[in-house]
């Protein structure tokens, strides 16, 4: 059930990602027909937010191997 709910969340997060993309790429259609500085602002805060997210995307799929979500005991002995 775990895995289950883990690659819905991905999907959906996929989902959000392409919605993104196509809003970004309806955003350089109406900035040709019409050159609009906030329009312009909006759509780069939109990236910046999406390349956010893909970045702590990409840090969690690096942390996500097979015993990442295991705990860890670590000992520290002195010594002479």
């Amino acid at each position: 059930m775990r895995q289950l709910d883990e690659v819905k969340a991905q999907l959906e997060q996929l989902a959000k990602w392409q919605a993104s993309v196509s809003d970004g790429e309806a955003t350089v259609e109406l900035y040709g027909l019409e050159p609009d500085e906030e329009l312009l602002a909006e759509s780069n805060q939109a990236l910046q937010s999406l390349k956010t997210d893909l970045d702590r995307w990409e840090l969690e799929r690096l942390l996500s191997g097979p015993y990442d979500k295991e705990g860890a005991v670590i000992s520290i002995n002195a010594g002479a």
